[in-house]
């Protein structure tokens, strides 16, 4: 006879303490014949709360009996529907609480289905709040004291930790690298000297002060031989490409490891015979490459 349709109001929600909660249900008649005119709505499971229905918004049309009843509109024909309402009033003690009522006759037989309510009673939470706001003075409190180093994420140390050590060995490769090229250019330039102006000398740890040449067949001032450990870029004036076609210079660019005739041919016409500059060119495209390599997964 009495048939549950829907929540006309939520159902599981969380209220506070001693809270007023206004419950409605939908149901319909969905027999043939019309409800008793006597018809009451009774709680038979659940925790023990109080509960009332109202007439308007304010009055009272009754609250609940001994029994735990108060009487609803019947006489509901077949295949009609309305809605029960009832206002509830939360317990003050916390918890979840589940509550079931059934419609019941003059005669005291129940009948139709079940009407389910549950809510959640939220405990206070004027101590939890205090709590939480000692709790978040007193972590920040204690990371102002803390050194940054230990503030920082496990990952994130580990991290920088990694990027550290690969440019370590990038810094010591170029170190390397640069100390090779230097040694080479101080040879080099001896050599230069030798081939140019006819001294038999040799370079080793001592100065030895070669002249470059210039297009007039005078000599400079400025010494391009060093030790190794001193070796130093040097400024040459430029060869004449008439005079020589360079093929000492690429023989000599040759030796020092740079076996790219067609490049160094081109930088020498570029740089109009200066060596270093050729050198300076070389080293720093193979540490562009270097670096490429390097970045390849």
């Amino acid at each position: 006879m009495a048939r549950f349709v829907k929540h006309v109001t939520e159902n599981g929600s969380e209220v506070e303490p001693k809270e007023v909660i206004e419950k409605a249900w939908r149901v319909r008649n969905d027999s043939v014949i019309s409800w008793p005119s006597d018809v009451q709505l009774i709680q038979v499971g659940g925790e023990t709360v109080t509960f009332f229905t109202l007439e308007g918004d304010d009055e009272p049309l009754a609250t609940v009996t001994e029994e735990r009843a108060v009487p609803v509109r019947g006489a509901m024909a077949p295949c009609q529907e309305q809605d029960i309402r009832i206002t509830v009033v939360a317990p003050e003690e916390p918890g979840f609480y589940q509550l079931f009522f059934r419609f019941r006759e003059a005669s005291g037989k129940k009948f139709g289905q079940r009407l389910e309510l549950s809510f959640t009673v939220a405990a206070p939470s004027s101590s939890s709040s205090d709590s939480c706001d000692d709790f978040q003075v007193k972590s920040v409190a204690a990371s102002r004291d803390k050194p940054l180093a230990k503030t920082l994420r496990k990952p994130k140390v580990k991290k920088l930790q990694r990027k550290q050590s690969q440019l370590q060995k990038k810094a010591s490769m170029i170190r390397s690298r640069l100390k090779k090229v230097e040694a080479k250019l101080a040879k080099v330039s001896c050599r230069l000297q030798r081939l140019t102006s006819g001294d038999p000398g040799k370079c080793g740890n001592d100065f030895a002060v070669a002249q470059p040449i210039n297009p007039s067949g005078g000599a400079s001032e400025v010494p391009v031989c060093a030790p190794v450990e001193d070796a130093v870029l040097v400024s040459y004036p430029a060869l004449e490409a008439s005079a020589f076609e360079w093929s000492k210079e690429l023989d000599l660019l040759n030796e020092m490891g740079f076996t790219n005739r067609a490049k160094n041919y081109r930088l020498l016409q570029k740089f109009n015979g200066n060596i270093e500059r050729v050198v300076a060119r070389n080293v720093k495209q193979e540490g562009n490459e270097m670096n490429g390599r390097q970045k390849k997964p």
